[in-house]
């Protein structure tokens, strides 16, 4: 028979560098740049494809901006 604990620990975040921290949200599954920049569900880099395109080729990117800016910001315009 199995038996487990549940406990809660107390933790400084300064007592972890800036790679175990990203590593750890990684696993939890957001995805970040090189920038930091977090995408989201994983569409961010199809999003900056799309905008760039767009922008590229003189089209409207409003609504593709905003779902970038929510994804990578958490805020609406």
């Amino acid at each position: 028979m199995s038996r487990y604990i549940t406990t809660e620990v107390e933790v400084e975040l300064s007592d972890f560098d800036t790679s175990e921290l990203l590593e750890e949200l990684e696993s939890r599954g957001h995805d970040f740049t090189e920038t930091h920049i977090p995408l989201g569900d994983g569409n961010g880099n199809s999003l900056l494809e799309k905008i760039y395109q767009k922008r590229r080729t003189g089209r409207n990117f409003d609504a593709e901006l905003d779902e970038f800016l929510q994804l990578s910001l958490g805020r609406i315009v």
